[in-house]
Formats: C-alpha cells, structure tokens, sequence
C-alpha cells in the first residue's frame, strides 16, 4: 500500500514553512531542545519538501521562535480543520519525541489548539493517541498519523481512536 501524503505537502511553499515554523516552536517551550526533537523537525522538513533556506530557518525557529510568525500561521489554518489538526499533531509528535511532555509543552500545546480552534476534548484524543504510538509502537509514521486521526476526530468516536492506538 503507498504512504498517504501529508496533509501540508499541498501547501504553498510559503505556507508549508509557516506551518514548519509554528511546530517548530514546540521545541524550545520547556527550555530544553532535545536532538530527537530536531530530529522529528528533520523529518517533517523531508516530508513537506522544503528547500534549504526554509530548512535553516526552521531549525533555528526550534531555539528561537518568532512569536508573529508562529500566531500568523495558526490564525491562517484555524478555517481549515485538517490543517489545523494536522499541525497540532505534527506539534505533539515533536514534543513527544523525546518519550516525555513537559507541563511547560503541554501549555503551549492547549494554547495552539485554542488558536487553531481545536476543542480541548480533541487536542487531548490527538495526544493520547501520539503518546500510545510514541511510547508503545516506536516510531511515529508520521505520513499516515494525521490521516488517521483527521477520520477518527472526523467521526468523533473515542472507540476508534482507542482502535488505531491498539494497532501493533
């Protein structure tokens, strides 16, 4: 079976690094970037196509984030539901990537899903789902994370999210 595209590949360029730039500054919210955390960021940068200079721009914005650009890009993807649960994914796997969450990321987590217009009760789904994955199945598939949890969310059926955590 081929990997599903991730939902951001068919964002403009520009958009795509503002998308980047805002998960991005889930790294630095407790203080500490840890290398998986740059890692993950590595990853979704390879995933969403990006040229060198959006790259370095990104990594950068892991250790210093700039806070207009990152409230532009959740104000431009709160309308659009699956951008807006695909970024807060994508921010949770980040955060996650180093096996823990921090009450300063979880902070920071809530305040993005209040921005993208993401109900509390479902930014906390998209989390316990990612921590399952994360923390019971290894590595995140990241191309198929999003998609799964935008059908599941889309049916807003808990069971069904409890089933793709299971998934071995």
């Amino acid at each position: 079976m081929a990997a599903a595209k991730h939902p951001a590949r068919f964002l403009t360029e520009d958009e795509r690094m503002d998308y980047l730039l805002a998960v991005a500054s889930i790294s630095c919210a407790d203080a500490e970037i840890d290398e998986s955390e740059l890692a993950r960021l590595r990853e979704l940068c390879d995933v969403l196509e990006l040229d060198e200079r959006a790259r370095k721009r990104v990594m950068a914005a892991a250790e210093k984030p700039d806070g207009k650009t990152v409230e532009r890009a959740l104000a431009a993807l709160a309308g659009r539901p699956a951008m807006s649960l695909s970024l807060l994914t994508d921010a949770i796997v980040v955060a996650f990537a180093d096996d823990k969450l921090t009450d300063s990321e979880a902070s920071e987590l809530k305040r993005m899903a209040r921005r993208l217009g993401i109900a509390t009760e479902d930014a906390m789904l998209v989390a316990k789902y990612v921590e399952s994955l994360v923390m019971h199945h290894g590595e995140v598939a990241l191309d198929h994370l999003a998609k799964e949890l935008r059908e599941a969310l889309g049916q807003r059926d808990p069971e069904e999210i409890r089933s793709l955590a299971s998934k071995g």
